[in-house]
C-alpha cells in the first residue's frame, strides 16, 4: 500500500526540525562560539501601504545559524525517507 506524502504535512515536519535545531544551536553556542553566530535574511524595515483606511505591512525575517540549517536539512531527508 502507497502512503500519500501531504505537502503541508512535509513542510511542518522541516518548519519543527529546523526550529529544534536552532534551540540546539543557541545552547551549544555557549560552549562553541561559531555555532550561535546568527545570519538574518529578509526585508527589514517592513514594507508599508497606507490605503487611508487600511494599513498594511510587509515583512520577513528569518534568522538561521548552522543549528537551523542541520535540522532543517534531517527535515528534508526525513521528508524525503518517508
Amino acid at each position: 500500500m502507497r502512503r500519500s506524502k501531504s505537502t503541508g504535512t512535509s513542510l511542518v515536519i522541516i518548519l519543527v526540525l529546523a526550529i529544534c535545531g536552532s534551540l540546539l544551536g543557541v545552547l551549544v553556542g555557549e560552549y562553541l562560539p561559531w555555532a550561535a553566530k546568527n545570519v538574518m535574511l529578509g526585508i527589514e524595515p517592513p514594507v508599508n501601504l497606507d490605503l487611508l483606511v487600511l494599513r498594511l505591512a510587509f515583512g520577513l525575517t528569518i534568522k538561521a545559524n548552522i543549528g537551523t540549517l542541520i535540522g532543517a536539512v534531517l527535515g528534508v531527508l526525513l521528508v524525503l525517507a518517508r
